[in-house]
């Protein structure tokens, strides 16, 4: 039989050395085993966030909307976006984008988006109604309308917010999480004259969104008594 010769080392102690580290070896295979990678899905949400730029989009309707100094939509305050409405008159849209969100860039799949207008008329006789309701995706107006013709409160004092959509609500469109971090995303209204002879002012106070999404993230389990 072939014997190894251990040059300049004793030859009891390179065998406890060997011994030894076979021993570790053996130790860190156990422990390795021992141990289980999981994907692990969690659910999440983030927000309310406001928006950073408002403006009128002539799409729809003939009524431009006024932003007050340094702007009327961005908190739920005293500044407002208003648009004088006569009998049979809409407003155009108010668009507002910018709401400044920061989902995960990887292992994230959107969920559903859930938007609130707060948003009132100036009159207790002549009422406005929601006539368009839509998110905004890459700066394009999507084509599901959210809208139900819902009232809006009759005046200021009653102003109330307003949900659209929610946790499970695409909107009709296909999401990945950097088309919500994107600047050009967000939402656009329109209201509508109904009812009495006069005129009113419509009025929107603030915008907020939701996203709900689903995350994961790797993790390991010891899986051994």
């Amino acid at each position: 039989m072939p014997t190894v010769t251990f040059t300049g080392v004793d030859s009891g102690t390179s065998r406890n050395t060997l011994k030894n580290s076979m021993a570790f070896l053996s130790r860190s295979r156990l422990i390795l085993a021992c141990l289980l990678l999981s994907n692990v899905c969690f659910g999440a949400s983030s927000g309310p966030n406001s928006p950073n730029t408002e403006s009128t989009d002539s799409t729809v309707g003939t009524v431009s909307w006024s932003f007050p100094s340094p702007d009327g939509t961005f908190a739920s305050d005293s500044n407002r976006a208003t648009a004088s409405l006569t009998a049979s008159n809409s407003t155009r849209y108010l668009r507002n984008q910018g709401f400044g969100f920061a989902l995960p860039a990887t292992n994230c799949v959107v969920d559903g988006i859930l938007v609130e207008w707060q948003r009132s008329g100036t009159s207790p006789v002549d009422r406005v109604i929601d006539s368009s309701v839509r998110i905004v995706k890459g700066g394009v107006i999507g084509s599901t309308n959210r809208s139900a013709g819902i009232d809006w409160p009759l005046t200021v004092a009653e102003e109330a917010y307003a949900s659209f959509g929610g946790a499970t609500d695409l909107w009709g469109e296909t999401w990945t999480c950097a088309d919500i971090n994107a600047t050009n995303f967000g939402s656009v209204v329109s209201g509508s004259y109904i009812g009495g002879v006069g005129a009113t002012l419509a009025s929107v106070n603030h915008t907020r969104i939701t996203v709900y999404y689903t995350g994961s993230n790797w993790r390991t389990e010891e899986i051994c008594d």
